[in-house]
């Protein structure tokens, strides 16, 4: 998303492939695309790009090593080489930074080595930031997402009532069986400002609690295990946490039992409710998607099982082993 600049010419024979100055015959369908994106409606300035007719707009690129084109997973399939080369369409997706520049509007196109992917707009010469690509239209449904798109939200959980706990559940850890979301491992996720997973991306906030979280929330808030001390929603930072914690993207919950302090150790009926609150998430976290459960020195994994032994990286102290506190990661 440079101004456009001098540089080194491209080999003939990889103008005549990517550069269409008319129009060609495309295998497309109008169903593959939508309508166009009206400049006059976007607050910020477009990369400049021309309509080369049979579908394909030229758009100008400025990385020397070639502009990256990904898949939707964010795996890079392919480059586009420095100068003029076509795109499709356009959607907006994951944002991209490149020094001060920065872009979430990505473009349909084929890369040099014959790949279909994504290229994003802070690779375009010119245009502002966020600036979309200028004439292209929206893709339709035939191309995927790019990366980091935002996807249907999904819906709350139905949750399992409270009222059915066996009261074994409130003396200590009991294993529940351990649940697959994907085959990812969930007991590795980062929530990070950079590093928040695919799968993760639609469902993610930087402020308050995701709707799935937030319906959670409200239950252990709610008459059936009424505790009022629960905490942990994002605050659009990323401090106060271990790093890459699930707080970070509204997807954590920190909740403390009636009468436990933060600091104190839970004891006697706080911490009969604190297993009771543990041992409900962890046995129903496939309905709850709950991927996560830490209470006491021990975590549960939706992809171990088990209770096993934890151990927090940002330091000791009763807050962060979570002996005062029941903490839940929702996938």
């Amino acid at each position: 998303m440079l101004a456009a600049a001098s540089h080194r010419a491209t080999p003939a024979h990889i103008i005549r492939r990517r550069v269409l100055r008319t129009p060609i015959a495309l295998a497309l369908t109008a169903a593959a695309l939508s309508v166009v994106v009206p400049d006059a409606a976007v607050a910020t300035a477009p990369v400049p790009c021309s309509n080369a007719g049979g579908g394909h707009f030229n758009c100008g690129f400025y990385p020397r090593a070639g502009a990256p084109v990904q898949a939707a997973d964010g795996r890079t399939v392919g480059t586009l080489h420095r100068g003029t080369n076509w795109v499709i369409c356009q959607r907006v997706g994951g944002r991209v930074t490149s020094g001060p520049y920065y872009n979430n509007n990505w473009a349909w196109t084929l890369a040099d080595n014959n790949r279909w992917g994504w290229v994003n707009a802070v690779w375009g010469q010119g245009g502002a930031n966020n600036g979309p690509f200028g004439g292209v239209p929206v893709c339709g449904g035939a191309q995927g997402n790019p990366p980091g798109a935002a996807g249907p939200t999904p819906p709350p959980p139905a949750v399992p009532p409270p009222s059915t706990i066996p009261a074994a559940w409130s003396n200590g850890p009991v294993n529940a069986p351990a649940w697959r979301p994907s085959k990812r491992n969930h007991s590795s996720i980062s929530c990070g400002a950079r590093s928040i997973p695919a799968d993760l991306r639609p469902e993610s906030v930087s402020r308050g609690w995701t709707a799935r979280t937030q319906a959670i929330v409200t239950v252990i808030r709610g008459p059936q295990f009424g505790w009022t001390n629960v905490g942990g929603a994002a605050n659009g930072t990323q401090t106060g946490h271990i790093s890459g914690s699930y707080h970070y993207c509204g997807r954590g919950i920190d909740a403390f039992a009636p009468g436990v302090r933060a600091g104190t150790r839970a004891t006697g009926a706080g911490l009969r409710a604190s297993w009771r609150l543990a041992n409900w998430a962890a046995h129903n976290a496939p309905a709850l998607r709950v991927s996560q459960v830490i209470f006491y020195d021990l975590i549960w994994t939706a992809d171990g099982g088990g209770w096993r032994r934890y151990t927090n990286d940002g330091g000791s102290g009763n807050t962060r082993q979570h002996r005062d506190h029941v903490h839940l990661s929702v996938y």
